[in-house]
């Protein structure tokens, strides 16, 4: 389905002076057809081919790049498409189940067969925001929901189920919010016959256009938790925060800018019991 969207994206530019084949733009998914093909109309240039590739991440399970490769005939329209292209991409977010985020890397020169072709390859790193859950208590959907509840107009990026193409921009509405878990552990605190302790590492992607309304996001969300100290499970039961930084950094689309410590409980599970059988009662009272 993302390359659906992406395929979407691109005819939604109107690049000029794109061929026709089989009715439609030339835009392509991996590869485009021989210029013999009987679908071409009249001319096989300019056409645009995309390639988005995934592959495992060690943080985020999914990452990958995508590359596009235009080719014109006139060196003005491939300039031209060129930079609406990267315009178009450059942190950009695609989210359809799973969402991805494409950041302009580079723009190279193509080597075509044809020396009256003009080609370019624009490369794009893609970030992904997987949904995961976590069972039987998930912090990371707890936290998403304590902020969606301050800042009701952001987007939570993997709470909110909808398919959408985005780009940051000023103010509430054009801010995306990603909450993940770093890491889980046995908490500090002693568990007992009902419920176990865990410990939770969690990080927060703030993503908006400005710096400054990220630190305005990030800060009053500081403030809340270190006043509240808790913010409340699924269940209603606390997790009780023990730490909270910030800090600016150049990795926001992958580390975001606030780490969370704190621990939650858990209920143990009621054990089943089954009544005393075989008792006989004698005599009586006196």
């Amino acid at each position: 389905m993302l390359n659906s969207m992406i395929y979407n994206y691109i005819k939604s530019l109107e690049l000029q002076g794109l061929a026709v084949h089989d009715g439609e733009p030339a835009i392509f998914e991996q590869q485009a057809p021989e210029d013999t093909d009987p679908g071409w109309e009249e001319m096989q240039y300019g056409r645009v081919v995309y390639d988005l590739r995934m592959q495992d991440d060690p943080v985020r399970k999914v990452s990958g790049s995508l590359r596009i490769m235009a080719a014109y005939t006139d060196a003005e329209e491939l300039k031209l498409a060129e930079h609406l292209l990267q315009e178009a991409f450059d942190q950009t977010f695609f989210s359809f189940n799973l969402t991805i985020a494409t950041t302009w890397q580079k723009t190279a020169p193509s080597v075509t067969s044809d020396m009256d072709v003009f080609g370019s390859i624009l490369y794009f790193d893609v970030e992904a925001f997987p949904v995961k859950r976590y069972v039987p208590l998930d912090p990371v959907r707890s936290l998403a929901g304590y902020i969606k509840d301050i800042f009701p107009d952001v987007w939570m990026i993997g709470q909110e189920e909808q398919a959408r193409i985005w780009k940051p921009g000023q103010g509430i509405l054009g801010t995306a919010v990603y909450v993940l878990m770093d890491s889980c552990s046995a908490g500090s605190f002693p568990s007992t016959y009902a419920c176990t302790w865990h410990m939770a590492v969690l990080r927060v992607l703030v993503i908006t256009a400005s710096y400054d309304e990220a630190n305005q996001i990030l800060g009053i969300l500081q403030a809340r938790l270190l006043e509240k100290e808790r913010f409340p499970m699924e269940d209603g039961s606390p997790f009780f925060v023990e730490r909270v930084s910030t800090a600016q950094n150049n990795d926001v689309l992958k580390r975001g800018q606030m780490q969370l410590q704190g621990q939650f409980g858990i209920l143990r599970e009621t054990e089943p019991t089954t009544s005393i059988q075989g008792i006989e009662m004698t005599g009586g009272w006196k």
